[in-house]
């Protein structure tokens, strides 16, 4: 069990990871909570935040990212700027970026 996993379980709250590959059918939450979209990453091309921001704007859930940004290793494929708006515009109007104070203006 992932380290994060056991934390939240220990407080109470119910943590599904799902390996590439499984069939989310097998995974049944009996949650009232509504369900979102979450991304841990740093905001580079190869990792894939485009389709992230596609699938969860075609399952209609809201989505949270939590990024660093590099400017140097960003800048040549996407702006902050077009970051948020893509957000805003991605998830239909409930994204939420969150990033290092430091590196974002």
């Amino acid at each position: 069990m992932h380290a994060a996993a056991r934390l939240l379980e220990r407080h109470g709250q119910a943590v599904f990871i799902v390996e590439n590959g499984v069939p989310i059918e097998l995974f049944v939450s009996h949650s009232k909570r509504r369900f979102f979209a979450l991304v841990l990453a740093c905001i580079a091309p190869e990792k894939g935040i485009r389709e992230a921001l596609k699938a969860a704007h075609l399952a209609d859930l809201p989505m949270l990212m939590l990024a660093s940004y590099f400017p140097i290793r960003s800048a040549s494929t996407i702006s902050s700027s077009r970051v948020l708006l893509c957000l805003i515009k991605g998830a239909a109007g409930s994204g939420l970026l969150v990033l290092r104070g430091d590196t974002f203006p």
